[in-house]
Parts: C-alpha cells; sequence; structure tokens
C-alpha cells in the first residue's frame, strides 16, 4: 500500500508527502490503471478518459452494485437539469445503468452529455468522499475530470488486485492539495533570434513533475527597472501553424518585437496549452465549438473551468531571473492579480494589440465579454 510520511488525514499530512501521493495517483490514472480505495469497504476508480475497451470489461466484472459517474457539474448540466444551476466546476456524481453502453457514452467527450442518447436514467447522488481528489488528480494530469466508481467484488479481483494500487481514503483526501507550482532553472545559452543576436534563453523544469519551460530574455535586467515581460502559454496550433482560430501566435511574434524594440525585457514561454486544459482537450473543445459553444462553455461541456491556469511557475523563473518588478504586456487583469499575489509588483499593464478576423473575433468578443480581457468592441 502507497503510504504518506505521516499516515494522517488531509491538512495534517506532510506537503511534501502530500505532492509526491498527487503525482503518482496522477500518473496511475494516465497510464490507464484503476485505483482500489479502501475505506469503508473497497471501491474501484477509474478515469474514463484513458479507460480501455478491456479496462471498461474488466472494471463491470470486478465490482458489484451500484455504478456511479463522477463529473463536474458543468459537463452534467445538458444531461441533469440541476446541475446546470451548481457551479461548473463543482464535483457531482450520477447513478446510472451497470452497463459497458453506458461507460463507453460517458468516455465519448466528442459530445454533450444528452438524455435521450443515455441507456436508462442518470441521477445525482450523494457525493463520495473520494470526488474531489479525483477531479482534482485528474486536471492535474490533462484528463477529462470524469471517473467510473463501483464496489469492489473480491471473488472476481484476485486475478487483477496484485497490479493494482490500493490506497485508505484517508490518502486520497489527502492528495487533494492546493500548490503553486515552482521551477528550477536547469541551463542557460545564448541562442540569437531574428532581430535580437544577443538574446539568452533559460531553462527551466517543474519541482513538481518536470514539465519543462522557457525564459527568452533580451538585454540586461537591473532588479532597479521594471522590465516589459510577456507570459506566453505555449499554442502549438497557433504558435507553429499559425491557426486563425485564436490570436496566440500573432501576440507572440508582436510581443518578441515589441521587447526587441524596447531593448530590455523577457517573454516566459509556459506550457499551458488550451489556457492550460492541455492539446488533447483544446482539439476536443474545439470540436465542440464547432458545434455552437463558445470557448468557455465548451470548456465547462469537457469539466474544466473558464481558465486554469495559474502563474506559480511564472513567478518563480521570473525571481531567478531577477525581475521582481515588471510592466506585464497583457489583456488579462486575471493574470496581472495572480502575479501580484505570488509577490511580483506589476507597476503597468501594457495594452497587447489584436488585430481580429473573421475566423477569431467570436473568441475575441467571449475573451472580452466573459473572461474579462481588456479588447477593443
Amino acid at each position: 500500500m502507497l503510504t504518506p510520511d505521516v499516515d494522517l488525514p488531509g491538512a495534517l499530512v506532510s506537503v511534501d508527502a502530500r505532492l509526491r501521493l498527487a503525482k503518482r495517483l496522477t500518473a496511475e490514472f494516465k497510464s490507464g490503471n484503476p485505483i482500489i480505495v479502501r475505506g469503508h469497504g473497497e471501491e474501484l476508480l477509474a478515469s474514463l478518459d484513458m479507460m480501455s475497451r478491456s479496462t471498461m470489461e474488466g472494471f463491470l466484472e470486478w465490482t458489484t452494485g451500484p455504478l456511479l459517474i463522477l463529473l463536474t457539474a458543468g459537463r452534467a448540466s445538458t444531461l441533469v437539469s440541476c446541475a446546470s444551476i451548481m457551479p461548473p466546476e463543482q464535483a457531482v456524481a450520477l447513478r446510472v445503468c451497470r452497463t459497458f453502453s453506458c461507460l463507453q457514452y460517458f468516455s465519448d467527450f466528442t459530445r454533450r452529455l444528452l438524455p435521450n442518447e443515455l441507456e436508462g436514467d442518470a441521477r445525482i447522488v450523494e457525493l463520495p468522499s473520494s470526488a474531489a481528489s479525483a477531479i482534482k488528480l485528474a486536471r492535474n494530469g490533462h484528463l477529462i475530470p470524469t471517473f467510473a466508481l463501483a464496489s469492489v467484488t473480491n471473488a472476481r479481483m484476485l486475478s487483477a488486485r496484485e497490479r493494482l494500487l490500493t490506497i485508505d481514503i484517508s490518502e486520497m483526501l489527502a492528495a487533494c492539495i492546493d500548490f503553486e507550482q515552482t521551477v528550477t532553472l536547469c541551463g542557460a545559452a545564448h541562442v540569437p533570434i531574428d532581430g535580437c543576436k544577443d538574446a539568452r534563453m533559460f531553462a527551466f523544469r517543474s519541482d513538481f513533475d518536470g514539465t519543462e519551460y522557457l525564459a527568452v530574455q533580451i538585454g540586461d535586467i537591473d532588479a532597479a527597472t521594471a522590465p516589459l515581460v510577456r507570459l506566453h502559454s505555449s499554442c502549438l496550433t497557433g504558435d507553429l501553424l499559425s491557426s486563425l482560430r485564436c490570436d496566440c501566435g500573432e501576440q507572440l511574434r508582436s510581443s518578441v518585437s515589441r521587447i526587441i524594440d524596447e531593448g530590455c525585457g523577457i517573454l516566459l514561454y509556459l506550457p499551458q496549452e488550451g489556457r492550460g486544459i492541455g492539446l488533447t482537450n483544446k482539439i476536443r473543445a474545439y470540436h465542440l465549438q464547432d458545434e455552437g459553444a463558445d470557448t468557455v462553455d465548451a470548456n465547462h461541456l469537457l469539466g474544466w473551468e473558464d481558465d486554469p491556469r495559474s502563474y506559480g511557475a511564472a513567478a518563480s523563473m521570473l525571481k531567478t531571473l531577477g525581475a521582481n518588478r515588471i510592466r506585464l504586456l497583457s489583456n488579462n487583469p486575471a493574470k496581472c492579480q495572480n502575479l501580484q499575489s505570488l509577490a511580483i509588483t506589476v507597476v503597468e499593464m501594457v495594452p497587447h494589440a489584436v488585430t481580429p478576423t473573421s475566423f477569431n473575433a467570436h473568441y475575441l468578443a467571449t475573451k472580452r465579454e466573459r473572461c474579462g480581457h481588456i479588447l477593443p468592441t
């Protein structure tokens, strides 16, 4: 059994032990393995985002009694009417028919959940104590926060038990931890770029999971000044392929040009694809947008918040580079507020010019009207 440093629930377990536990459980879910959660009895918990056909069959064979689907109110809102009045990020539990087709239905993330397409009924039931932790762990791993949960049948689990992780419910609760990402500088080099022959690049790694971050520095950073800084969330489709659905590629290139013109500044390239939901989920969200959802509603329908990003890693990078006071190149007040809360002084928020196109005009309008971005009407 996986055990933290101290065998105590929740906030009484050391932070380092809880982070290690969260990392291990996230890895199990991303590998497609169910886990056994031991409380009053034993329950099998599996991520539907990574569940193969054979695992679905095994799940039904190894469990008994009611089948629960753990998901968010935003994702359940089109299936159960009362979920539509809940905060979209709130965890809910649905009791559904115990069938293979039900598991398949909830693992199809290319469509809205509609009552007339579901076998049998779905009704909201009391939320299991493991639900909030499961939802948070899924988000940590860029998985859709949707899980199957059912009681274990001991006689049928013998063959699978030895290869599945078993944890106590107290450990599951301990893994539900909020933390700000920190990073460590791992390398630096001069890398000439178009328009600046003396640019320097700094490579960082996450202290939590080894995710890589990049800082591009133009000129020398003086602690007494406030350099122009751009926090750019990675966007493979926009940055590399010049997608017209967003303004990311344009923002990236114009940010570099403005920093070069200033003669001093930093661009942080952050691995936050799709406003932090990951590349796969961004493409899923695009599909829902093709069917009429806007960028915020598409996130909700997949189980995500409007914008799940945080900037602990960015603040850690800026402090390492000696940029504790900055001018932030952004149209997003929430980004400014988040950095301020992490002891980065933003002396000015510098507007970022964006040119709407027929392809991204609705996206930009949604960012202005629903996400609070300061953009022209």
